[in-house]
């Protein structure tokens, strides 16, 4: 939202330009001077345009609409007046619905005396609903939860919230009771302010560089890197699939073979077809898993806890030590297995009995469970960004409509944060698909160092690997998107 001062500060100027058409009847003209002007970023060629003409059109514009402005303050004062002694003047209890809607019908009244040649500040009437309603909110949120309140604070804050609009109103008389020559010189150093405000905000200003431009030098960097350092190595891992690839003293020597090295994945490598269906058990076990057990840990650590930033740490730290090597001497040992699961069930008889991809699933929940929790510290720290920027009148206001904590996170949080979920979800699926101690990652650079494979069978497997996480990522955002899209449409 932009700024309240450069708002008003747009008024004056339309206002301004209102009264010129007043004097240049034809509105072409009007609009093409009001080009001119904004080209500038000070006043010197505003004020050649301001003559006597302007000066006889703000007069008359003024004297015509005074006394019509001055009944329809008086009338808003009383309005407020009433308005506090109606509903709320020395009450314990009151009617905040009702409150409410009374409060819509004077805002309207309020904003209307903006349309009229003023030199007040006139902010405060802007805020006058925004500010009432937070006190009548915090009222019905205590009263609904049966919690103590002050009244007499109350009325202390309701009573200053609407004293500042009088106050307003006040001056905006005191403005009426200047001479027209001299209300008319106030108000043009008004303008003419307020156009230098305008310019200074940045709101009009004449930019050096477009906004684009700007968004693309910042991201230079980033491009850079990813055409260097991604993009190139993806077009040559492509050209070196369909290639017989040799390393030689002056470097690689390509020949090319067509569609042979993946002809040769597909029909005669068929072990990879037992890597690549453990890989897809694997990220269909990872990523919801992942993603739920670090969204109960996130909403547990946004929770009001004592240390809550050294247990942040904690269940950060595993992301800072468990690299390619450390995880290997760990799997070996036995640390990443479930503790204790063998002496509770007798694991080899389910596995038997269990069909091929249900036993790899099996393997990873009961070998790789720590594992799970250790990949899960940079999705709670998103997670956790994710659930700050949710408003807390959000649940506020559905606490006061009887939702309790359960409805409140499937019909509050869950639809909130669904775009940060899918983030999760992606970042847990390429992570742990680029992870040093993935199979196929393995496999592809055992085959680089392979005399009869080379680096073009490699490469034909990396790309393969690479088409099949992107056609996995894929299924994973759509099933997302789809619940995001239903909880639109049932909201």
């Amino acid at each position: 939202m932009k700024n309240l001062s450069v708002i008003l500060s747009k008024q004056y100027l339309n206002k301004f330009y209102e009264i010129l058409s007043l004097v240049i009847t034809d509105k072409k003209e009007v609009t093409s001077l009001r080009k001119k002007v904004e080209k500038y970023e000070d006043v010197s060629y505003l004020k050649d345009i301001v003559n006597d003409d302007v000066k006889a059109s703000f007069i008359n514009e003024f004297n015509s609409q005074k006394e019509v402005h001055i009944n329809k303050i008086n009338e808003l004062k009383e309005a407020l007046d009433n308005f506090y002694k109606t509903h709320m003047e020395g009450k314990e209890i009151i009617d905040v619905p009702a409150i409410k809607k009374e409060l819509n019908e004077l805002d309207k009244n309020l904003l209307s005396v903006n349309n009229h040649l003023y030199l007040t500040d006139i902010n405060p009437i802007y805020e006058f609903k925004n500010n009432l309603n937070v006190e009548l909110d915090v009222y019905l949120a205590k009263h609904k939860s049966e919690e103590y309140m002050d009244m007499s604070i109350f009325h202390k804050s309701v009573t200053s919230i609407i004293n500042e609009s009088k106050q307003v109103l006040d001056n905006l008389l005191n403005d009426y009771s200047k001479d027209e020559n001299e209300y008319y010189e106030a108000y043009i150093q008004k303008v003419y302010a307020e156009y230098s405000n305008f310019f200074d905000s940045g709101s009009n200003k004449t930019k050096s560089m477009p906004e684009w431009a700007k968004g693309l030098l910042f991201c230079t960097p980033w491009i850079i890197g990813f055409l260097v350092f991604t993009l190139y190595p993806l077009i040559q891992t492509l050209v070196f699939s369909f290639s017989k690839v040799e390393v030689s003293t002056e470097g690689f020597v390509v020949s090319p073979l067509g569609f042979t090295n993946y002809i040769n994945l597909f029909s005669e490598d068929t072990t990879m077809w037992n890597y690549f269906r453990d890989y897809i058990v694997q990220m269909v076990v990872y990523v919801p898993l992942i993603t739920i057990f670090s969204l109960i840990l996130a909403m547990l650590l946004n929770t009001k806890i004592k240390a809550k930033g050294f247990f942040r740490v904690i269940f950060f730290f595993p992301v800072i030590i468990t690299s390619g090597p450390v995880i290997k001497i760990l799997i070996e040992q036995g640390v990443t297995s479930m503790p204790g699961i063998n002496t509770l069930i007798n694991t080899e008889e389910i596995m038997a009995q269990l069909p091929d991809f249900a036993r790899t699933a099996f393997n990873i929940l009961t070998n790789e469970f720590t594992m799970i929790l250790w990949f899960s510290g940079i999705q709670i720290l998103v997670f956790i960004t994710g659930l700050q920027k949710i408003d807390k009148g959000v649940y506020e206001a559905s606490a006061i409509d009887g939702a309790g904590k359960w409805e409140q996170f499937w019909k509050v949080t869950l639809p909130a944060i669904n775009p940060t979920i899918v983030i999760n979800v992606v970042f847990t699926l390429v992570m742990q698909s680029i992870f040093a101690l993935n199979p196929i990652i393995q496999k592809i650079q055992d085959y680089m160092n392979d005399s009869n494979k080379g680096y073009g069978y490699a490469s034909a497997l990396a790309f393969t690997y690479f088409i099949l996480m992107i056609v996995l990522l894929v299924i994973f955002v759509l099933i997302f998107k789809k619940h995001e899209k239903k909880n639109k449409e049932v909201r």
